[in-house]
């Protein structure tokens, strides 16, 4: 393969990552919407199944980034010689996306996670400081 060649590969090993992130992005902010707008009133069953549909949802969004970034990672890694275009800058550090990207998508997880919880019992102490 030719480096013009490995190059396209990674172009569109980028743009399927950031596609998998803009999807993470989409599914938390529904999520975080849905916790906000109706987490209080839903039964625990539905805040189970909520609950679970986001983390699967998330979940494969994040891996599926992962394993892109991963992989022009290992294919920019294995071309002999190096790659010119890539090899100037530090942004094309694959391990350096690979932790930070799979670390912030965790973290959106676990706040996501928390706000729900946080919507809901911000709601029970609400209603049993009323009724005092």
């Amino acid at each position: 393969m030719t480096e013009a060649e490995v190059l396209e590969l990674i172009a569109i090993y980028i743009g399927n990552a950031m596609t998998a992130f803009s999807i993470f992005v989409s599914v938390t902010f529904a999520y975080m919407t849905v916790a906000y707008i109706a987490g209080s009133k839903m039964s625990i069953f539905q805040v189970w199944a909520a609950s679970g549909l986001y983390l699967f949802a998330a979940a494969s969004a994040m891996l599926c980034a992962y394993l892109q970034i991963h992989t022009w990672s290992t294919l920019r890694s294995e071309f002999p010689g190096g790659i010119s275009a890539m090899d100037s800058s530090a942004l094309y550090n694959g391990s350096f996306w690979e932790i930070f990207l799979t670390t912030t998508q965790l973290l959106g997880i676990a706040v996501s996670l928390c706000f729900m919880y946080n919507v809901r019992h911000a709601s029970e102490s609400s209603v049993s400081n009323l009724q005092l």
